[in-house]
């Protein structure tokens, strides 16, 4: 019936997804080494096993995942791709058998490098398998074999020191970190190319600007507590002075948190066992009924959704991110009447912003602005300074060429702190964060 298209097909016990000799074994074993609960999933072997393969990840020129995969049209940098070589690596087919081995293999390692952790397939995928999770997972299990990079405690420690590199030394260390000898070391320590500029760590932290003051404005709508990130402490306090400012104006009585970093830089680089304590320092607010609003999404999303995974205290994860919010999604859902200061913007949503919170809220809040329908901007934290060349292949998909179309009097609006810098990489211009362009209605 189909002349000349005939195979030889294998047996149906030959070339498995699994082979049934040992695969329980090993699955068990692989799940008393994870460090994440997998606790919507059922354990990290059925998050491997989410994917079933329909290559959803594999579209072009719409949505946000895979961002890799769109640069490189190569299926290992795709979704799909990583699960497969994890679930290879799980069920022991190759290194051996040794599910250690594998986990730690830089055959592994090649297939989730150009992982940006955007969390894109966490929303986008049809059965939400989230490959960023992972990756974290894999690059802790490498460093337990193999040992930790010391490119990977720079840049998973550096944001919980920012703080201490603000003040009147800063210009000085501005200087130095861009300076060839110091770049040069740092693409041998921890592959940072050496002609992108580094972020500016700012001449006083917001810290030392608010020290000693616990409070602002009239609480004729209530207290809420504003977190304040490494990101806006150390390198852009004006955003976090915005938004204090915003918040106290909309009638809240806002303390800002100085507790810590919210650990997303070691989480992307691996780090999982060190990235604990913050959260039990947010319970004592939450503990309390008050909403934590956040600036950074990628600082949101750490506390909404990684560290109390992280957590064996699983009451006290779900009772921090259920008071965890971004400060736009927080507005709006509180009908907190807001007005746009700026005639003409464009935004560009961050991917975590996407994937966990939704961007429903910045629509609303600001009906009157431009929303760029384009994917990831390749910044992600680290990840552009690492892989320059790719980062740039990704904003260039879509957000890259909106941005430079764009009206000269349109303001363009990004919540994300590497967002911000990626967009000025490319495009010659700094975005702003939301709450610099909103105010009290």
């Amino acid at each position: 019936m189909n002349p000349g298209k005939l195979i030889d097909s294998p047996p149906m016990d030959q070339q498995l997804r699994y082979q049934p000799d040992g695969y329980q074994e090993a699955a068990a074993r692989t799940e008393s080494q994870a460090l994440f609960h997998y606790r919507d999933q059922g354990g990290l072997t059925l998050a491997v096993e989410q994917c079933n393969g329909v290559g959803a990840c594999r579209k072009i020129g719409s949505g946000v995942m895979c961002p890799s995969y769109m640069a490189t049209r190569d299926e290992k940098d795709c979704t799909r791709g990583r699960a497969n070589a994890l679930r290879l690596a799980i069920s022991g087919q190759f290194a051996g058998g040794d599910v250690t081995q594998a986990l730690a293999s830089d055959d592994l390692l090649d297939v989730m490098k150009l992982c940006l952790g955007c969390k894109a397939c966490k929303s986008e995928c049809p059965n939400a398998v989230d490959v960023a999770k992972m990756k974290a997972e894999v690059l802790q299990k490498r460093y337990d074999v193999k040992g930790t990079p010391l490119g990977a405690k720079i840049i998973g420690r550096l944001p919980e020191q920012a703080h201490r590199l603000c003040g009147f030394h800063a210009p000085l260390l501005n200087l130095l970190q861009n300076s060839f000898p110091v770049r040069t070391s740092l693409k041998a320590l921890a592959g940072l190319e050496t002609h992108r500029k580094l972020p500016s760590f700012a001449s006083r932290s917001l810290q030392q600007q608010w020290r000693g003051m616990d409070s602002k404005g009239e609480p004729t709508r209530g207290d809420v507590a504003l977190y304040i990130d490494s990101y806006t402490n150390a390198y852009e306090p004006h955003v976090g002075e915005a938004a204090l400012a915003l918040l106290a104006d909309c009638g809240y009585r806002v303390t800002p948190l100085f507790v810590g970093d919210s650990q997303r830089a070691r989480i992307s680089k691996g780090l999982l066992k060190e990235a604990e304590t913050v959260m039990r320092r947010l319970d004592s607010w939450a503990s309390r009924g008050i909403s934590i609003l956040c600036i950074e999404p990628s600082c949101a999303s750490s506390f909404k959704d990684d560290l109390p995974d992280l957590l064996d205290d699983k009451a006290l994860g779900e009772r921090v991110s259920d008071h965890i919010f971004l400060i736009d999604e927080f507005l709006w859902k509180q009908e907190v009447p807001v007005r746009a200061t700026a005639n003409k913007l464009m935004v560009h949503g961050h991917c975590h912003q996407k994937a966990l919170f939704g961007i429903e809220g910045l629509k609303a809040l600001l009906p009157d602005a431009t929303f760029v329908d384009a994917g990831c901007c390749g910044g992600a934290g680290s990840f552009g300074y690492e892989h320059h060349a790719v980062s740039l292949k990704i904003g260039e998909d879509r957000l890259f060429p909106a941005i430079r179309s764009r009206d000269a009097n349109t303001v363009v609006v990004a919540n994300g702190f590497s967002c911000r810098h990626q967009v000025f990489e490319a495009c010659g211009i700094m975005p702003r964060h939301v709450v610099e362009v909103m105010a009290a209605g």
